[in-house]
């Protein structure tokens, strides 16, 4: 059954009157106060008087529970009811939900939506049996609102809330309002002096106005101690350091050489080294300090990292005139370079002096094979359907090899030419860059 109220009045009880800030519906179960558990039995609008029963007999919704007559009810104002909407109040027999409501009368099973009861929250045996608004002096206006407090006015007493640098609430605890204790109302504390926690746990003026002095915990305290051993502090917040050791990541020296290098001397002050002359590099030397040379050989170098490299080594390249090759024709593995000094091969090309290779396709390729004297390949092009070879212009045949383009100084270098039978090769030139690595 879906839910269409908390509870249906049942039979005749004693009222109160009641003026809701909010409209409340018929058969709502209303809390006065933190303890007083009332049904309306009428609809009430908004700030218009109406009545609310504090006794009688009432079916009322439940949480998913099982009763038994004669357990006591309590009302747990954000509840869930059995089948009904989440959040909106149900009866329970925990105690701690929520205020004495009053006794259930018949059994109800644990699927039950509803529990048939006693209103009895005005017999709470923890109720008080006689209110404020009772005794004299007290004004008639009492509401028991959460939290307040009774005050004298001169006249009588008022229940006012507790505000300015604190609050109180209903259950007696205190609050101190954010930066309500200001320094004016503070014990006097010497200047210069901090509070810190002491013995017990008991605050204690620590006197920290010591020129030059800091903070520093010893695991059990904070004291006010002046900064030594490889640096001082001035009560300005000027930090002076001592001569910082290598052993401390320094250099152990107070002066060191302008322009000049520092070489690591292990545990002992660093060495600073004297002053390069223009282009000379930092060279190491085995078991003794590096020196500044000055490079020469091969290779000079000066202040800017230009570097000049002797003629004998500068890139050189050659041209090696290679014969035409009609269709299908081939030449085989033919010296054409070689140098009486070791070098490197920068790359290798085909010059061609003509257009006609043809028809180059993927079932007529035109194959150049360049191999050392061993016949390891340096490098290798095969010219098919997807790669034609260029007329009048150097076809670079690709990437040489890393081990194999490093030639001993007479090693030949051979050039093979494989056409398949509609593929030629114009007359032109092997293009042979490189460089002599020794002189």
């Amino acid at each position: 059954m879906a839910q269409d109220l908390q509870a249906k009045r049942l039979a005749i009880g004693d009222a109160i009157d009641y003026t809701p800030g909010t409209a409340v519906v018929a058969g709502q179960v209303v809390v006065r106060g933190t303890r007083l558990v009332c049904v309306a039995s009428q609809a009430i609008a908004a700030n218009v008087k109406g009545s609310l029963d504090t006794k009688g007999r009432f079916r009322v919704v439940k949480k998913e529970e099982s009763f038994s007559a004669g357990d006591a009810l309590y009302w747990d104002d954000d509840g869930n009811p059995y089948d009904g909407t989440e959040g909106t109040g149900a009866l329970t027999a925990t105690s701690s939900a929520g205020p004495f409501a009053g006794w259930c009368i018949t059994d109800a099973a644990s699927d039950d939506e509803v529990v048939d009861m006693i209103l009895k929250s005005l017999e709470d045996a923890a109720a008080e049996s006689l209110g404020l608004a009772d005794l004299s002096d007290i004004s008639t206006a009492m509401t028991y609102t959460a939290g307040r407090i009774l005050v004298a006015d001169g006249d009588s007493f008022e229940d006012v809330a507790v505000s300015g640098d604190a609050t109180l609430a209903s259950t007696g605890a205190l609050t101190i309002a954010n930066e309500a204790v200001t320094a004016a109302k503070m014990a006097d504390l010497a200047q210069g002096s901090l509070l810190v926690g002491a013995a017990s746990d008991r605050p204690t003026a620590l006197d920290a106005k010591t020129s030059g002095q800091i903070l520093v915990g010893d695991g059990t305290d904070l004291k006010s101690v002046a900064v030594s051993g490889d640096a001082t502090l001035a009560s300005t917040g000027a930090l002076t350091l001592a001569t910082v050791v290598a052993g401390k990541g320094g250099t152990g020296a107070t002066t060191l050489t302008d322009h000049g290098v520092l070489v690591g001397s292990g545990t002992d002050p660093v060495t600073p080294l004297s002053v390069g002359s223009n282009g000379q590099l930092l060279i190491g030397q085995t078991g003794a300090d590096p020196a500044f040379t000055s490079a020469s050989g091969d290779v000079t170098i000066d202040q800017t990292g230009a570097t000049t490299l002797n003629a004998a080594h500068q890139e050189q390249v050659v041209l090696v005139p290679v014969a035409t090759l009609g269709a299908d024709a081939d030449l085989t593995a033919t010296v054409h370079f070689a140098h009486p000094r070791a070098c490197t091969l920068v790359s290798v090309g085909f010059l061609a002096v003509g257009t006609d290779f043809g028809t180059v396709d993927d079932g007529n390729t035109s194959v150049f094979d360049v191999t050392d004297a061993a016949a390891n390949a340096i490098v290798s092009k095969t010219y098919n359907t997807g790669t034609q070879p260029t007329g009048n212009a150097i076809n670079d045949l690709g990437a040489l090899s890393e081990t194999h383009k490093v030639l001993t100084a007479g090693e030949v270098v051979k050039l093979a030419i494989t056409n398949g039978s509609s593929a030629k090769t114009p007359a032109g030139f092997l293009v042979v860059r490189f460089i002599p690595t020794n002189a």
